[in-house]
């Protein structure tokens, strides 16, 4: 499956969710992620990972592979696990790249076809993420937003870190 996705940075979180509530977009109370990632494959545009995410109420694994950064270049494939820790403890006896952990705080929208989260992470300021079905519909989202010619990424957030000169390959943890 295709996901189609981007990121704007540095945005500011409570204009965002301002015009997306005029909007009447769908809101949902925000969230705390736990995240493990396992990598697979990492290139700088071939990036290849499983990740269980945890938000106290549902745990779900997530195979994806980036091949480029446009916003198309994501597939991915995810399931619902019913015990991370159980998940992560049959991963860590698997040979991985590399290994590591973090955390965030994603509040949701949803409006029409289309999902808007504002993701707040540790050292970093908040970005918003739009997925939708097509490049077209998000490049309309980001016109109605007034978000053309913000900094837009279609990258993992692991480049995004990078952005700010920080370098999450050091750290294997990254928690608030």
């Amino acid at each position: 499956m295709i996901e189609y996705e981007t990121k704007v940075l540095d945005i500011d979180k409570e204009k965002i969710i301002s015009m997306l509530r005029e909007l009447w977009a769908q809101e949902s109370e925000e969230v705390f992620y736990k995240r493990w990632v396992y990598v697979i494959k990492d290139e700088w545009d071939d990036v290849e990972f499983i990740r269980i995410r945890d938000d106290g109420k549902h745990t779900t694994m997530t195979w994806k592979w980036r091949n480029g950064y446009d916003v198309w270049a994501t597939q991915e494939i995810e399931l619902v696990v019913d015990d991370s820790e159980k998940i992560n403890l049959i991963l860590s006896k698997l040979v991985f790249k590399e290994m590591f952990y973090r955390e965030n705080y994603r509040k949701k929208f949803n409006l029409w076809d289309t999902e808007f989260c504002i993701d707040t992470r540790p050292m970093i300021p908040p970005y918003l993420e739009i997925e939708s079905f097509s490049v077209e519909k998000i490049n309309e989202w980001l016109d109605l937003l007034w978000l053309q010619g913000k900094d837009v990424w279609d990258l993992w957030s692991r480049w995004i870190y990078s952005r700010y000169w920080i370098d999450v390959d050091a750290q294997s943890r990254l928690t608030f």
